[in-house]
């Protein structure tokens, strides 16, 4: 881990939002369930599987490549249709904010720039953002959107960096997934996972590894 790239001029904070500021990976895996139990397939446990962080474009796209759906379904259709599902879920059964995610948002609110970089749709996350109060904290939001290549590639956290008029290197990220610590890194930026039961390689790629989000992680960036 290289605990001296958050002694680096950090001005910039970027958050991931699913399973790191909002516990909504579960809503995700129920509006997929649902949309493909209602179009005829019935997915297997294991398909969701490392779905962690994954856009929804490419989640489809996998499907297809595994020849778990059909090949000439239309993604963009699909995603639209699960994210509708998603925003409804959401509101029927609430998010709950992920512990520590309130107190450091609070904590680093008026110290650095505070951004959302997300693999998520557009229209999800400004949801989430909305009902949870959360949106308060930030002045820039990327999503799956807003670029071509979604994380584990680097376009996300440029974006970002660039909203923020930053460079890459005085951003910090954090995240819970593989594909988005990937992202990070390959953006040029520090990184803190944030994990309970962190695999090997998210544990080998972050700068700092820490079981949930709390104010006190802000006393090692300088």
């Amino acid at each position: 881990m290289g605990k001296e790239k958050l002694k680096t001029g950090i001005r910039g904070l970027i958050f991931d939002m699913d399973g790191l500021l909002v516990d909504t990976e579960g809503l995700h895996v129920m509006a997929w369930k649902e949309l493909f139990l209602l179009r005829g397939f019935r997915m297997k446990e294991s398909s969701y599987a490392g779905y962690a962080g994954v856009a929804d474009t490419d989640f489809v796209e996998r499907l297809k490549a595994e020849a778990v759906i059909p090949s000439c379904l239309c993604t963009e259709e699909i995603v639209r249709d699960k994210t509708s599902r998603l925003v409804r879920l959401a509101d029927e059964q609430g998010i709950r904010v992920m512990p520590g995610a309130l107190e450091i948002l609070e904590e680093a609110k008026d110290r650095f720039l505070l951004a959302v970089a997300s693999n998520s749709e557009k229209k999800f996350v400004l949801a989430v953002l909305r009902k949870t109060g959360l949106g308060r904290f930030f002045r820039h939001v990327t999503t799956r959107n807003d670029i071509s290549r979604p994380k584990p590639a680097a376009d996300i956290y440029i974006e970002t960096a660039r909203k923020m008029g930053l460079a890459p290197f005085r951003c910090l990220v954090f995240e819970d997934s593989d594909v988005g610590i990937e992202s990070a890194r390959n953006a040029g930026m520090a990184c803190i996972a944030i994990s309970a039961c962190p695999g090997q390689k998210m544990a080998g790629s972050a700068d700092l590894l820490l079981n949930r989000l709390h104010p006190d992680i802000l006393k090692e960036i300088a």
